[in-house]
């Protein structure tokens, strides 16, 4: 028998503990039984853990055989979980599992000699108290144990007592109330019959959730929210967490029973959903806290404060670390009268409290020193400090020091800034411990303070403190970092206890730090630093060859004339700053000739994450490339108009090789180089279809035109990529577009052999036509047709169209200047899209809305928002004038989110005697180059897809000229679109211009020709 001992704890309860981790434990686990149970859930611990598996019977024999608490029965260990357990076979078991010392002296049983095989358990547990004898002095170790015997000893191990209940099947009346209480703690023991022989399996699985009751305890409960509780159970001196998910959502402030399964066995425990509620009082004079009766999300959590009707300004809120407190900063003082607090995101509905705040007052004034100090070496000048406190007790002394009256018994008087400063009357002095009376009062309070002072020595700066490392937006430094705006704020009092400013720190402190390879500090102090501008302060500065190192940088504070030195530790990290830049190869060949392509890179800070803004990359990359002549760089950082993004713009050189493209970070000076193989010229090789063209419409009359221009054909070259068809690249070369009928013989439809040109296709009624774009160069002898391609154009009648829908228009904002296209469109029998043109359908409106012109858009001040509401969603139906085609009814959104320029896109003008707008680079005859038709070449688009017109905003959008060659600009610069002016342009001037236009901007370099 085991020497380990058992404690046996009597419950005074059955009822489900609240538990607070300070329960008594009903067992003591063995080492065996621990490693018993690890062995078995790890056997299968890949299905699931041990918190969510129910374990069979024969499982949880495993775990009490490898303790050593069962025993299989020859010759292959069989559990016999059928069979019948005899008294003594179970007082053996009931031994072992609860530790019960042996004790064969206490078996006095008639039937059970000292040699009897289980005398010493029979005796255990006989002397626990936990098995009794059958009568006349017998144990009857023979007999066979009931169900209704197993309730009794398991309650009686738990030290739980009889109860009362609901109880069904086959019982003795003597055993009723131990086999309720059994099964209301959570015992398997099951009827119906309970004076039926238990099997091994009731003996097994009993016996199992026995020692885990009386082993792992709850620590812990939980509430996450109404649907989720935590439960800690505690084995010994390790934990585990469950999270269980309710099936009932939890009441508020209501007592729930809840059951968690934990290594196989339900525990029962109590929860309780608290309801949030708060206090909220003044704490300051722009202070208010509130406290909550439990943690919150203060990452959900928001406030608002009124006073009466009016909203009151919240400038900041700080959550304490337990999230059960927070602290609103307001950004004015609270004055007399009551607040209402509202707290939201932390209940399904508003929390609110109330309170009354007061006027700020001064509650007190007193000098900071005994001494009045010698402020200058003839000793016609002394001086103190004073401090004023409002009822919060906050200093107030900037704002109410002015407003005190000194008087003095020797000189005159003067208060600045929270200091007192008197001077000698006529040619006398102070002298070193003269008394000296001074007294003050505020007028309009009444408030007074007076002392009778000693005059010191001349003061010093004695002790420096640092407060913090103090950033006006809240930013953490990191390395890379623009330093100068962290200032380090400092508190710096003389040897008398006076607070004095920077000019008496720049004359008593040295400054320096011990690494200026992370940063370095200015060496003068600053007044008047800090959110509330009341701190001297000491800005740190860029390190040495603006590296970006991160580290630790120790600030030293040594006082001059007492040696007394302030250590104050920064730690910048890598942080946010760039760390390094990867180029990366091109995605598709590049050509001689090609002008420009754009280099993929990776830029990562400190942590690894990437950066890709280019507000966050300039001036922070230095590029270089093989082909820079001078100081004209090839390769460029720029900014993606569309998206913010940052990337690389290199000039590829118009002959074929290899070159190289270096990037250097500014901070870490880590490079990267690339080297591209520039291959030979590109070439147009073969027509590859058609694009922005409907080759598939419906017939509304005799004839229907298809028109093709350049910009319609998409032709690919030698490397796969878009050929692009300009004069100067394409028919210029003597390339063109012929386009032929698939008859044989063929039969020419037309011919583009220029940008201006345009070949039409007709269908005439409800038809097809096949016809084939062909890639033609050269002529007669010469004529070389590279590539063709065949094209189909259609009309359709309506009665082969199906699945009419209207697409979608996207949101309305709510102004008649942003209409959408309203496009309706259905299918062919070949399941090809046509548009219906809106000739054959209506559109009815709501009054909110207007359709005209084939656009929908809001009525004029038709559609109004209350506060807070942002969007409203209207009806409009489209209405068929064909037959048997369905009217269909479309939603859409409008709202009041004012628009914001997202990007521009570009526009060619050449044709209309203006500029050719591409890739941020405007071109065109110099004659055409001036500010309106500069902006005419691009357009601001705002989040709606609205493109504005450059003549109704160009009063609002401001020009900046940065850089001009070639031409002279006017002398307004930077200014309006209307007052920016360029003459003298000649050819090949070249000028570099800013467009900024509802705070988006577009740099642009414009060439002549």
């Amino acid at each position: 028998m085991r020497e380990t001992s058992h404690h046996i704890a009597r419950q005074d309860s059955q009822q489900p503990k609240h538990f607070r981790g300070d329960e008594q434990k009903v067992m003591k686990k063995s080492l065996s039984l621990l490693l018993a149970i690890a062995m078995v859930f790890s056997m299968f611990a890949a299905m699931a853990s041990a918190a969510d598996n129910e374990l069979t019977t024969q499982q949880k024999f495993d775990v009490l055989m490898e303790a050593g608490i069962f025993e299989g029965y020859p010759p292959n260990n069989d559990p016999g979980l059928d069979r019948e357990m005899t008294r003594a076979e179970f007082a053996k078991i009931l031994a072992l599992l609860t530790d019960a010392p042996s004790n064969a002296s206490a078996a006095t049983y008639t039937d059970v000699p000292a040699t009897h095989w289980a005398a010493e358990y029979i005796g255990a547990v006989s002397a626990a108290g936990l098995m009794n004898g059958v009568g006349q002095n017998k144990f009857d170790p023979n007999a066979k144990v009931s169900v209704e015997m197993v309730a009794i000893t398991v309650v009686r191990a738990l030290g739980l007592d009889e109860t009362t209940g609901t109880l069904t099947g086959t019982y003795s009346p003597w055993a009723e109330g131990f086999i309720i209480a059994a099964q209301q703690a959570g015992m398997p023991i099951v009827g119906p019959n309970y004076k039926a022989n238990a099997l091994r399996t009731v003996l097994v699985d009993n016996a199992y959730t026995l020692w885990v009751l009386g082993s792992v305890e709850v620590s812990k409960v939980e509430v996450v929210d109404a649907n989720n509780i935590k439960v800690t159970f505690k084995n010994g001196d390790a934990e585990e967490v469950v999270d269980v998910a309710l099936e009932t959502a939890l009441v508020p402030n209501q007592a729930t029973n809840v059951t968690v399964k934990y290594q196989g066995v339900d525990f029962v425990v109590s929860v309780n959903l608290e309801q949030a509620a708060f206090e909220a009082n003044a704490t300051g004079a722009k202070l208010v806290e509130v406290k909550f009766n439990k943690a919150v999300d203060d990452t959900k959590a928001k406030f608002t404060i009124k006073k009466g009707s009016a909203d009151v300004a919240v400038a900041k809120t700080t959550f304490a670390a337990d999230k059960k407190s927070a602290v609103i900063e307001l950004s004015s003082k609270l004055t007399a009268g009551d607040y209402v607090v509202s707290a939201t995101g932390v209940e399904t509905e508003a929390l609110t409290d109330s309170f009354t705040a007061e006027n700020e007052r001064i509650e007190t004034l007193a000098f900071n020193s005994d001494k009045l100090a010698l402020a200058n070496q003839e000793g016609t000048r002394v001086s103190v400090t004073f401090k004023i406190t409002n009822q919060y007790g906050e200093d107030i002394t900037s704002a109410f020091g002015g407003q005190v009256n000194f008087s003095t018994s020797k000189g005159s008087i003067n208060n600045s800034n929270g200091r007192v400063t008197l001077t000698a009357p006529g040619t006398s002095t102070y002298v070193i411990n003269e008394p000296v009376l001074v007294s003050g009062i505020h007028q309009s309070t009444g408030k007074t303070l007076s002392a009778t002072l000693t005059v010191g020595p001349q003061a010093i700066v004695d002790t420096i403190t640092v407060k913090e490392l103090y950033h006006p937006e809240g930013k953490t430094i990191s390395a890379g970092a623009n330093f100068g705006e962290f200032v380090l704020l400092i508190d710096a009092v003389d040897q008398y206890g006076n607070k004095v400013g920077a000019a008496e720190v720049n004359r008593d402190v040295f400054i320096n730090v011990t690494n200026p390879q992370i940063f370095q500090i200015a060496t003068t102090a600053i007044d008047n630093q800090g959110k509330d501008r009341n701190s001297v302060g000491v800005r740190l500065a860029a390190p040495i060859g603006n590296t970006a190192f991160e580290g630790t940088n120790t600030v030293r504070f040594m006082t001059k004339l007492t040696a007394k030195t302030t250590n104050f530790e920064v730690v910048v990290n890598k942080g946010t700053a760039l760390q390094s830049v990867s180029l990366e190869q091109p995605a598709n060949t590049v050509a001689a000739g090609d002008e420009t392509t754009r280099i993929p890179f990776t830029a990562v800070d400190g942590l690894g994450n990437p950066i890709t803004k280019f507000a966050d990359l300039r001036d922070k990359v230095t590029l270089s490339a093989s082909n820079d002549t001078g100081t004209e760089k090839k390769a460029v950082l720029k900014e993606d108009l569309a998206t913010k993004n940052a990337y690389i713009e290199w000039q590829v050189p118009a002959v074929q090789g290899s070159y190289s493209i270096t990037a250097v970070t500014t901070g870490t000076f880590q490079p990267s180089s690339l080297i591209i193989t520039v291959a030979a010229p590109a070439t147009p090789t073969t027509v590859d279809g058609t694009k922005d063209i409907t080759l598939n419409t419906v017939a509304t009359a005799a004839t229907t035109d298809f028109v093709f221009s350049p910009s319609k054909v998409v032709v690919k070259d030698q490397y796969g990529r878009d050929f692009k068809l300009n004069d100067d690249k394409f028919f210029d070369e003597g390339f063109r577009l012929e386009f032929v009928t698939n008859a044989n013989p063929e039969v020419a439809i037309g011919t583009i052999d220029s940008e201006g040109d345009t070949v039409t296709v007709q269908v005439a009624g409800e038809n097809t036509v096949d016809f084939k774009i062909k890639l033609v160069s050269g002529t007669g002898a010469n004529l070389v047709v590279h590539n063709s391609k065949d094209v189909s154009v259609s009309t359709v009648a309506n009665s082969n169209l199906r699945n009419y829908q209207v697409k979608d228009t996207g949101k309305l904002y709510n102004a008649t200047t942003h209409a959408k296209d309203v496009k309706v469109v259905a299918t062919d029998i070949n399941g090809r899209e046509v548009e219906i043109p809106s000739s054959q359908y209506t559109v009815n409106t709501p009054d909110q809305l207007v359709f005209a012109n084939g656009k929908i858009s809001v009525a004029p001040n038709a559609v109004t928002f209350a506060p807070g509401e942002t969007e409203k969603t209207y009806n409009f139906t489209v209405v068929f004038n064909v037959n048997n085609v369905s009217s269909i009814t479309k939603s859409v959104v409008v709202t009041n989110v004012a628009p914001q320029i997202q990007k521009v896109v570009f526009k060619d003008n050449l044709g209309n005697g203006g500029l050719k707008g591409e890739g941020n680079v405007v071109t065109g005859p110099a004659a055409n180059v001036t500010v309106a038709k500069i902006m005419d070449a691009f357009r601001f688009v705002d989040q709606y897809g609205h493109e504005y017109d450059p003549a109704t905003i160009a009063a609002a959008t401001t020009v900046s000229v940065t850089k001009v060659t070639g031409a002279e600009v006017g002398t307004t610069n930077p200014g309006p679109a209307t007052q920016v002016t360029l003459t003298n342009v000649q050819a090949n001037a070249q000028i570099e211009v800013s467009f900024v236009y509802n705070n988006f901007t577009i740099n642009l370099t414009v060439k002549a020709n």
